[in-house]
């Protein structure tokens, strides 16, 4: 699945589940009864018709590389005033065109995963899997791969939120004219200024689709009248209504 036009995961050594049908998953899951999630359209996923159906990211975050799962350069708002507690889980849906070219009028299920860790900053980040596994690092580092979501601080930095003090992302990076914005504050509705955290997924329960359709009921409601369709932004459901919204085509 190594492809340098996309963000994906490795041949080997990956630990993401790939595909996984409805009811296995359901089932994986049941035990998380009182876990909660946040979901949003992740618009750099396509679609590819052939050889085969597939949808895939063509943007940096969701972060596949290395096999595991981080989200640190996209949904500054939801990262910053979100609570990504250990009872967290965060799932990407593509837009409602990729569904409709997969033939089906919904936003297909791309990613789900339950957060490991949130880490207020890259260094905490780094500082981590540099113990947990270098080579992962390697594999999303922003100064080596155009979709890489691990910006490198200098080893001269001595202030992890300034995008001065780091290394600049390859000069054909995805993001290279905005890459400045994943490191700095951001400001939400109420003025306020917090950083994003920079989140991590848990390996035994990170899942992608790419060839298998399960798709968000768009017409659902769940608790305190809330409407599940979505189109921009992020929603914040229990886990289990979440699940229970999805149908396998």
């Amino acid at each position: 699945m190594e492809r340098q036009d996309r963000n994906t995961w490795p041949s080997d050594g990956n630990f993401i589940k790939i595909d996984w049908p409805l009811l296995r998953l359901k089932d994986f899951l049941r035990e998380f009864k009182a876990d909660h999630l946040y979901y949003y359209v992740v618009d750099t996923v396509k679609y590819n018709e052939k050889p085969d159906k597939l949808i895939y990211n063509k943007g940096s975050a969701p972060n596949f590389q290395g096999g595991i799962i981080t989200l640190c350069t996209c949904k500054h708002y939801m990262r910053a005033t979100g609570n990504f507690s250990e009872n967290t889980w965060v799932a990407g849906l593509t837009s409602m065109d990729v569904g409709r070219k997969w033939g089906i009028e919904n936003n297909l299920l791309f990613y789900l995963g339950k957060v490991s860790y949130s880490f207020p900053s890259y260094a905490d980040v780094i500082d981590y899997l540099t113990k947990e596994n270098p080579k992962i690092i390697d594999a999303k580092n922003a100064c080596l791969n155009k979709r890489g979501d691990l910006y490198i601080p200098r080893l001269s930095t001595t202030d992890f939120y300034d995008p001065e003090q780091y290394e600049c992302p390859c000069i054909d990076h995805v993001h290279k004219n905005v890459w400045h914005e994943d490191i700095k504050k951001y400001e939400n509705r109420n003025g306020q200024k917090k950083y994003p955290n920079y989140l991590l997924f848990n390996k035994e329960y990170s899942f992608a689709w790419n060839k298998k359709a399960l798709y968000l009921n768009r017409g659902s409601i769940f608790n305190g009248n809330k409407k599940a369709a979505i189109t921009s932004g992020s929603k914040h459901v229990g886990l289990q209504e979440f699940l229970n919204a999805l149908t396998e085509s």
